[in-house]
């Protein structure tokens, strides 16, 4: 079962999904979306191209704020990001 904010943003973006990139970090939601054709990244994936434009200064420590303010996520998956993808962004 999809939370409401997921749900809407999936009914929301098949309206028109060639033009739409959904952020998504729920498991659930993810494999939802794919299964309907659905273009996703995640947050961590977000901020770090964010920071490789120049948009900010630190995606990890942006992570990390966020998860000072209750956002469930692993610092170490920043890590795990940048460790197995290729470097052209």
């Amino acid at each position: 079962s999809l939370g409401a904010g997921e749900t809407g943003s999936i009914r929301l973006a098949l309206r028109a999904p060639e033009e739409t990139l959904l952020i998504l970090d729920d498991r659930l939601a993810r494999r939802y979306a794919l299964r309907r054709g659905l273009s996703i990244v995640g947050t961590v994936r977000l901020l770090d191209l964010a920071e490789h434009r120049g948009l900010v200064p630190d995606a990890g420590d942006c992570i990390a704020r966020m998860a000072a303010h209750g956002y469930r996520i692993s610092p170490n998956l920043l890590v795990q990001l940048r460790t197995n993808s290729p470097s052209s962004l």
